[in-house]
């Protein structure tokens, strides 16, 4: 049974206290009322409890009351219709009392309702202006009456008044407003909210910026509509970072379209010409011709493979430039020599005009060759037969500035700021008649960043030409200039006695192939095409040198290497790695497992007979490490 809290026992307990406070009351003016009126101090009470206590407390007075009036008899026996008059008043009274107290309370849950309104419009109105988000609203007619303040810097406006004074549809652009007015907000209406990516437009730079919209319905006291609220956030970095990404998709795409077409060309041609020499056994000069051609061919899959290689290392930071002083003469000059096989095939004229002064910069000669020959070579690819290439050279303030100038094909304004991307090309017609894979300038690029230098590109549009202009620091003062590394023709070198050489390689062609070239040069040779029997070869035989493909199956070169250099039979044998991998780790892991050199594959000739001139006849013999 539920007990009586105690604010309802005070509220009966004061009628009680207040009838017997008034009853008396009563007997003290008794001689002087008498009988007459009989109820005129009960009216007291009854106005006190249906003030203090409310409904329960004046109806429990009220019955008091005429109770105290009849126990104590006040009023005579035939006097019930005062009694009745009594009641009657004191209904009223109670019933007025009620509607009061009831007013009352729907005025102070008015209030309350205004302050807790109020208090969540200020709490509403904090939140949006510390929050990052536009946020705003406006009425059923598209008239903002609230924008946050980092609604209004977003969209350029100056303050509320100005935003109070731009319909919502002004917000975006002309092409938009139609669905936003026409699609968008009837159908806010009608679920309640909605949410769409659209561009928003800066009031004062027309720029545009992505915003995620989220609209959803204000309604008034009735539950109408009343108006718009929106809570919207910035993602142009997003839409800005997906557009990179698919821009880079389809880049890949056409990259691998194009390694693909580059892969195949000179793949056909050597197809050919082996199936030419198989033919023409007897003919002299088409074996000449065929040899060639091969020649030609793999030393342009060599290039595509080393181009990949050299943006991959140069991406992740593994190239080290062997930096010395240097004058821009040498390897200006050895970059014509390189593309004047490519420059004359295509009948240009190639016009050099270097300064007089010796101008000397600090850098790495291989590189800034290739540089050069990059920008030779794109501008004879995209120059047309008998064109004009132009080269030079000049000091320029404290600066080298080379130029390379052609009156080519020309670069689209759209692409000026692109060529440099990865994978980029201006022109990507079917025939690829230029061929490459659009890495050469991103090339380019990063190797005159690496030499502290800059790169531009001009171009005045289609059929207009092109020019390059690459600027380096100059040193100021001359220091004596090493001959650069790898310049001369190591090929011509004398070898004057043969070498016991083992080849080892999981590929039967390439260890054939590479076995009788050496043995036509000279040399004996043996050959294995995995690493257990290369072992066993190499104890019998005693090699003063070993070719040992990194890549073998089951023990791997690594580990081949390790024992070899544990078999004291085979001490000062001169370890050759032959391979196709060629990063930084993997010539640091060979050097670990005792490799003497590390070779990248295709090698080329001369390379591979300076390593021969390295080596001493002999295993028991000190090596010579490279």
């Amino acid at each position: 049974m539920p007990q009586p809290n105690r604010h309802s026992l005070l509220r009966y307990g004061s009628a009680l206290v207040a009838v017997a406070l008034m009853t008396g009351v009563r007997f003290i003016l008794d001689p002087m009322l008498g009988q007459q009126p009989t109820f005129i101090t009960f009216f007291f009470a009854i106005l006190f409890a249906a003030w203090y206590g409310g409904f329960g407390p004046s109806v429990a007075a009220t019955l008091l009351s005429c109770l105290s009036v009849v126990y104590f008899s006040f009023l005579p026996h035939y006097s019930h219709v005062t009694m009745g008059m009594f009641v009657a008043v004191c209904s009223a009274i109670i019933a007025f009392s009620e509607a009061n107290r009831a007013a009352h309370r729907r005025l102070e849950r008015e209030i309350a309702d205004r302050n807790l309104a109020e208090r969540e419009r200020q709490k509403f109105v904090s939140l949006a202006q510390n929050s990052g988000e536009f946020i705003g609203m406006c009425d059923m007619q598209g008239i903002p009456f609230f924008v946050n303040d980092a609604g209004m810097r977003l969209v350029g406006l100056d303050g509320l008044e100005e935003a109070v004074h731009t319909p919502i549809k002004e917000f975006f652009f002309p092409e938009d407003q139609g669905f936003i007015t026409g699609k968008f907000f009837p159908r806010v209406l009608k679920d309640g909210h909605g949410e769409v990516e659209i561009r928003f437009r800066h009031f004062k730079t027309g720029e545009a910026f992505w915003m995620i919209y989220n609209v959803f319905v204000l309604q008034d006291a009735d539950a109408q509509p009343a108006g718009f609220a929106t809570v919207s956030r910035d993602i142009t970095g997003r839409k800005r970072a997906e557009q990179q990404l698919l821009e880079a998709d389809r880049r890949k795409d056409e990259f691998l379209a194009m390694l693909a077409h580059e892969l195949r060309n000179p793949l056909a041609p050597i197809y050919n010409a082996v199936s030419i020499m198989a033919i023409a056994k007897d003919d002299p000069e088409t074996q000449r011709w065929s040899r060639e051609l091969i020649d030609r061919q793999v030393r342009h899959l060599a290039k595509l493979v080393d181009d990949l290689l050299d943006v991959s290392r140069i991406t992740h930071g593994k190239i080290t430039l062997t930096k010395a002083p240097l004058a821009i003469s040498t390897f200006i000059n050895a970059a014509i020599e390189s593309s004047r096989p490519l420059i004359d095939a295509r009948k240009h004229r190639l016009e050099v005009s270097l300064s007089k002064d010796t101008l000397r910069v600090e850098g790495d000669p291989t590189r800034l060759a290739q540089i050069v020959v990059n920008l030779l070579n794109n501008a004879a690819k995209y120059t047309p037969e008998g064109g004009h290439i132009h080269l030079s050279a000049c000091r320029e303030g404290n600066q080298a500035a080379i130029r390379v100038r052609d009156d080519g094909e020309g670069i689209p304004h759209d692409m000026l700021g692109k060529v440099f991307d990865l994978f980029t090309q201006a022109s990507r017609s079917m025939d690829r008649s230029q061929g490459g894979l659009g890495i050469g300038l991103t090339l380019v690029r990063r190797l005159v960043e690496m030499h502290g230098g800059t790169i531009e590109v001009h171009s005045d549009g289609p059929t207009k030409g092109s020019e390059f202009l690459v600027r380096l620091p100059l040193i100021p003062i001359a220091k004596v200039l090493p001959d650069p590394k790898g310049m001369s023709d190591v090929g011509n070198a004398k070898r004057e006695r043969s070498r016991r050489i083992l080849i080892v390689d999981d590929s039967r062609d390439s260890v054939n192939t590479l076995a009788r070239l050496l043995t036509r040069l000279g040399h004996e040779i043996e050959t294995a095409y995995d690493g257990l029997s290369a072992c066993e070869t190499a104890v019998t035989f005693t090699p003063d040198l070993v070719l040992l493909d990194i890549g073998l199956p089951g023990m791997d070169g690594f580990e081949v290497a390790r024992r070899l250099r544990a078999e004291s039979s085979l001490d000062g044998v001169y370890l050759v790695a032959l391979t196709g991998y060629g990063s930084e780790s993997d010539r640091n892991r060979s050097k670990e497992s005792g490799f003497d050199a590390h070779l990248v594959k295709p090698v080329e000739i001369n390379a591979l007979l300076a390593i021969l001139d390295k080596t001493k006849v002999g295993p028991s013999s000190e090596p010579s490490v490279q």
